[in-house]
């Protein structure tokens, strides 16, 4: 995810388990930190973390 300015804020990761699949949303901060914002079903909810 990449703000107005072009500056990425983070990522969105699809996770595979047998049949399910989840997104897990990740702030990043600087060049070495990042914070799990959470893990979810829909990749909808996992970019409005981002909002």
């Amino acid at each position: 995810m990449v703000d107005r300015s072009g500056a990425v804020l983070g990522h969105i990761e699809r996770e595979g388990h047998g049949d399910t699949e989840r997104y897990l949303a990740r702030r990043l901060l600087g060049a070495s930190r990042r914070i799990e914002l959470g893990a979810f079903w829909r990749i909808d909810d996992a970019a409005d973390c981002f909002r």
